[in-house]
């Protein structure tokens, strides 16, 4: 069943790349004035405060991952039928989610993950020596994937979209070093001397850094769960980036800190029956490709002052980085 794409972008309406790289700013008036806001234009009801966004995701009685509108404009959206209830697991609700999730949730057990460990360390250290033809390529494909919903380009993106492939986790990795480099530029000479600190650093990451991270679902029956009146059929979309930055919540929450013990609650992955089932496997890609470059190189530093403007790309989860340039240091 193709699904009538939500124009999501037309409700925050930023007015630079950049500003949705990272739209700290919005994110702040969204939750302290409009932590329940009803957008006219998309005809959808918006949650941005923490504990409203996991009752939308969680709550599968009230509100249903399977409905005739979509915020999700990733991947081959063609016109052909799926026979496997894998193939349409984002749209299902339980128990039928439950028994197709099972079927893939083996391949991703903590033993399954430590089988792959050693693969994805030497991956990690290939790329510090792909050839430059080759990331030119894999970069093009998820440029490619998730490209932006487009009324007007929309045949020939579905078109492109079918031809290409891509690992999400790599806008996470861009992120992350983004930060390192201009957030705070302490903190990879603090994880050079203390390793052990990886992990955690991953998990701030992931809250603070990573790209609009939202979730559409459908009203399946009249509730004021969220404080309002919501009828069957509504449309809601949780902004988990959104609620990752909800003070009470995390302290501070408009700053990186990597010694943050509360950071492991972030919704990034989501929550309840949909919670992301390649989040471990995300979590060890991202800690390891970190570890690699900690034990490869002592400091890194920007190349050049980055005009970060014109080295955005439009991506289904907002803007990712196409360029990011730094010298390091062995």
């Amino acid at each position: 069943m193709n699904k009538e794409v939500i124009p999501v972008t037309d409700i925050p309406k930023f007015q630079s790349r950049a500003e949705e790289f990272f739209p700290i700013q919005w994110y702040k008036e969204m939750l302290n004035n409009h932590p329940v806001y009803f957008h006219e234009e998309t005809n959808t009801w918006n949650v941005f405060q923490y504990d409203l966004v996991k009752q939308v995701l969680s709550n599968y009685e009230f509100f249903s991952s399977d409905g005739q509108r979509t915020t999700i404009f990733v991947g081959d959206n063609s016109k052909k039928k799926s026979t496997s209830p894998i193939t349409n697991l984002t749209n299902l609700d339980p128990p039928d989610h439950r028994k197709a999730r099972s079927l893939l949730a083996a391949a991703f057990t903590p033993r399954s993950l430590k089988n792959w460990e050693p693969r994805i360390k030497q991956i990690a250290a290939d790329l510090f020596g792909v050839p430059v033809k080759d990331r030119y390529q894999f970069k093009k494909w998820v440029d490619i994937l998730f490209q932006p919903y487009d009324q007007e380009r929309l045949e020939e993106i579905e078109q492109e979209k079918q031809r290409a492939g891509v690992e999400t986790t790599s806008h996470a990795i861009a992120n992350m070093f983004y930060s390192f480099l201009y957030d705070d530029e302490s903190l990879y000479s603090e994880l050079r001397n203390n390793r052990e600190l990886a992990p955690k650093a991953v998990e701030e990451m992931l809250r603070y850094r990573f790209h609009i991270s939202r979730r559409d679902r459908t009203v399946k029956q009249d509730n004021d769960l969220l404080g309002v009146k919501l009828k069957k059929g509504d449309v809601v979309i949780a902004w988990m980036s959104a609620c990752n930055m909800d003070e009470n919540i995390f302290e501070n929450p408009f700053s990186v800190d990597i010694h943050r013990q509360t950071n492991k609650k972030h919704l990034t992955f989501g929550n309840g029956p949909h919670f992301c089932l390649g989040a471990p496997l995300a979590r060890l890609e991202m800690t390891i490709i970190l570890e690699a470059f900690l034990e490869a190189f002592s400091h890194i530093e920007p190349f050049e002052d980055l005009e970060l403007e014109s080295n955005l790309t439009a991506s289904a989860t907002g803007q990712s980085l196409t360029y990011l340039p730094m010298t390091v240091y062995r």
